[in-house]
């Protein structure tokens, strides 16, 4: 039996055509915790695995956008409860687009990469995949 999950928040913006929450099924996932480099903790990696096998992160998503629509679209994310878990010095760099990485609640990435792709500015945007060998630990049963 699926199980949809909500995150409700406020739009804030009247009269926008926009959802003023997500809704979205959760996919199954696996949270792993890599072991240290040179006694530096690393972040908790949350994977999900596609329908080709392919492990992908669960809650993260890649997002090129054109750099002016940045502002508006981050309003949008927050208020959905997305976070920035990007370079905050790419804003820097001079170019006239601009790569986030958007974290999403745990098991949401297919259904939030859906929602994202229809919002103004949005160049592209897609799945987090993991390159190399992640082992035993990353896959589901």
């Amino acid at each position: 039996m699926l199980t949809a999950a909500m995150v409700a928040a406020s739009s804030g913006c009247r009269g926008d055509s926009t959802p003023s929450e997500f809704v979205y099924t959760p996919v199954p996932y696996t949270v792993v915790s890599p072991p240290p480099i040179n006694g530096t903790p690393q972040p908790t990696l949350v994977i999900s695995i596609d329908d080709s096998g392919e492990p992908y992160s669960a809650d993260l998503i890649g997002v090129t956008l054109d750099k002016p629509a940045k502002a508006r679209f981050m309003r949008w994310a927050n208020s959905l409860g997305f976070t920035d878990a990007s370079n905050p010095e790419a804003d820097d760099y001079p170019f006239d687009s601009i790569f986030v990485v958007v974290r999403v609640p745990p098991g949401s990435a297919p259904d939030a990469l859906e929602l994202i792709r229809k919002q103004p500015g949005v160049r592209t945007a897609g799945l987090s995949y993991f390159s190399g060998t992640l082992g035993s630990e990353g896959r589901q049963p």
